[in-house]
């Protein structure tokens, strides 16, 4: 999340569908938010970043 000048929080959400069992899914969640974190950092738009999980 960031604060845009007059204080508002900004959030990005994305929804993965990734195959397994609740270890495997945590993995991809976690694997896909520092992909995005990554991208954000680079100045990218994590929104619209490749995943092996959409």
């Amino acid at each position: 999340a960031e604060r845009t000048e007059t204080g508002a929080i900004v959030t990005s959400v994305r929804t993965i569908h990734a195959p397994g069992g609740r270890r495997a899914v945590r993995l991809a969640a976690a694997i896909t938010a520092l992909q995005g974190l990554i991208a954000l950092i680079d100045g990218a738009d994590p929104m619209r970043m490749p995943s092996e999980y959409d």
